[in-house]
């Protein structure tokens, strides 16, 4: 189902602010990575698939069929609500739908390495495109203007023009949301400009084994829902959690486009037991105790969950846009953290 949301404030005008802030000097495509597939990667890609095809617990045939479901949910896992690619790229990329089984089992992954790049250059002019709409402010009295936040089973976008548009709608909910919050136009402009240079600042550290893992996890998710790839430093964590009870506040949680999601509360958790924090959740800030909030929008989700972890019986603030509910008011939940028993990927 698609949802959307009408952006609408009964409200008078916002007074315009007399500045802009300037984004020269940035970062952008030029300074992205030209990111390419390393030697290890090679050996890792044919060991994971071998083993896979002999000790799954169901057959596996690595062939046509399964290579168009590898191909799928890479495009959703680089483009989720199908604001960032257009139409002419996925049209593109067509040719390499049923040649990720061999890319696999071969150990060349230069098609997945091709389409991630173009992914982040897209991603790139995107935010940068959303940084000139905060030179001058939105007027929320167009009662008719329409966001669509979950395009997760949209047609993609003809083309720029299109996509440009989507990504106005986006801009203007997020400031939307920030007014809602509380925030005036010149803070809502400082706080959505750091917001996208940032997320274009993350772009530019992105690294081959990010690609890697991207490819190899949509390759264990298209055999079984409920396996993934883990790489070597995700593993050593994950086997962190499994072996030893942590503190935080009882939560998995799930990177989705640029906001991390709640995906489940672990029962008797703090979490679980403030009765405010259900699946499908976004966290869009955090604070402690008496700080003020960290926009955490476009963060990676480690660095999320190390700002949200923390010793038993201190405080913790999540700014959240309930995922239930059509209003998109966020709200703030207040946790106190507990010892949690470690079962799986929580915080």
């Amino acid at each position: 189902m698609i949802k959307s949301m009408c952006i609408s404030v009964a409200s008078a005008l916002l007074v315009m602010s007399s500045g802009s802030i300037a984004i020269e000097n940035s970062l952008g495509v030029k300074d992205l990575p030209k990111l390419t597939q390393e030697s290890q990667h090679v050996v890792s890609a044919k060991r994971i698939s071998s083993q896979f095809l002999r000790a799954h617990y169901k057959q596996i045939d690595l062939d046509d069929e399964l290579s168009v479901k590898i191909f799928d949910r890479f495009i959703r896992s680089l483009d989720f609500n199908r604001n960032v690619f257009s139409a002419e790229d996925i049209q593109g990329f067509s040719a390499y739908k049923t040649k990720f089984d061999d890319a696999i089992e071969r150990g060349n992954l230069s098609i997945a390495y091709e389409i991630y790049q173009l992914n982040m250059q897209r991603r790139t002019e995107r935010y940068q495109y959303a940084l000139t709409l905060l030179d001058k402010e939105f007027n929320f009295e167009l009662v008719n203007d329409k966001f669509i936040y979950d395009r997760e089973e949209s047609t993609w976008a003809k083309n720029n023009k299109e996509l440009d548009e989507l990504w106005r709608q986006r801009v203007k909910y997020d400031a939307l949301n920030l007014k809602l919050a509380g925030k005036d136009w010149p803070k809502t402009q400082e706080l959505l400009t750091k917001r996208y240079k940032r997320a274009i600042k993350r772009l530019t550290q992105t690294s081959s084994e990010d690609v890697f893992q991207t490819i190899m996890n949509s390759f264990a998710r298209s055999i079984e829902a409920h396996t993934s790839y883990l790489s070597p430093r995700n593993a050593e964590r994950f086997q962190m959690e499994m072996n030893l009870s942590f503190e935080g506040i009882g939560a998995v949680l799930l990177s989705e486009d640029d906001y991390t999601v709640i995906r489940s509360v672990v029962p008797g958790g703090p979490a679980d037991l403030s009765n405010n924090i259900k699946p499908e959740d976004k966290i869009v800030g955090v604070a402690q105790d008496n700080d003020e909030f960290v926009d955490v929008v476009g963060w990676r989700l480690d660095e999320v969950v190390e700002l949200i972890k923390g010793p038993k019986g201190s405080v913790v603030k999540l700014q959240m846009v309930k995922g239930s509910s059509e209003s998109r008011v966020p709200v703030v939940v207040t946790l106190t953290r507990d010892k949690i028993k470690r079962q799986s990927s929580k915080i």
